[in-house]
């Protein structure tokens, strides 16, 4: 099982760097919330641009946090179908979210 580190922040920050360069459209992170570093890698990682993109349940671990980073990519989410009440919550959420890593 892969755990958050003391260099996770530097080491992602890498990454963001080396995917941005090769013009990666979207970026996921995936964050075990069952780790205890798992507030501290979400801070790290809203730093450096990434947003909210959802849970992902037992993708990979039992309680994923699932954050994006747009890269390329401009959303439109008006053109984003949501069904159900939840779907819809969900949408909003995100959608804020990325207005807000905008800001950063």
């Amino acid at each position: 099982m892969t755990k958050t580190g003391a260099d996770f922040a530097t080491l992602l920050s890498r990454e963001l760097r080396r995917l941005c360069r090769e013009r990666v459209d979207m970026i996921y992170l995936n964050i075990d919330l069952a780790d205890p570093l798992a507030g501290e890698a979400v801070e790290n990682a809203e730093s450096l641009g990434f947003f909210l993109a959802g849970w992902q349940p037992l993708q990979p671990a039992p309680y994923t946090l699932t954050l994006q980073y747009a890269n390329t990519t401009k959303v439109d989410f008006a053109e984003v179908v949501a069904e159900g009440d939840q779907a819809i919550w969900l949408k909003e959420i995100v959608a804020h979210e990325r207005e807000r890593s905008e800001k950063i």
